[in-house]
């Protein structure tokens, strides 16, 4: 950002350097703005990784700009590394999904995780709201 600059609205990202995760079918995502209004965007990547750490390399090192979740980078955001961009703007939740047979006979570590789990995820919703109200 400090070298080329910072998108003015979501429509600009097309002019920047745009870092893809490779792992999602799709580069596409929507953003809803605080009028409500929906913005769907389908960014090119400059630079492609299925990596998650090199991604946010990549963001550090002022490499381009991505759609990442917030619990990847929130410790680079916190330390002033990577700054959020349209943070006024809200994206649709990603689901996260514990599948298993009966819960009468689950194993207990296997509880123990998905507990854990749903505790963490809720965790990281109360931090992205507190973000969002920035």
């Amino acid at each position: 950002l400090a070298q080329h600059g910072t998108p003015e609205k979501p429509s600009d990202i097309g002019n920047f350097s745009w870092l893809e995760y490779s792992v999602r079918p799709d580069n596409d995502f929507e953003l809803t703005s605080p009028e409500g209004l929906a913005i769907r965007l389908s960014p090119q990547g400059r630079f492609a990784t299925n990596d998650s750490q090199t991604l946010i390399r990549w963001l550090v090192g002022g490499t381009g700009i991505a759609y990442v979740p917030l619990m990847w980078i929130i410790d680079e955001i916190n330390a002033g590394k990577i700054e959020i961009l349209f943070a006024h703007y809200q994206s649709d939740p990603r689901p996260v999904y514990a599948v298993y047979t009966q819960k009468d006979k689950l194993p207990l570590k296997v509880q123990v995780c998905i507990d854990y789990l749903t505790d963490y995820f809720h965790k990281v919703a109360d931090v992205y709201q507190e973000y969002r109200q920035k």
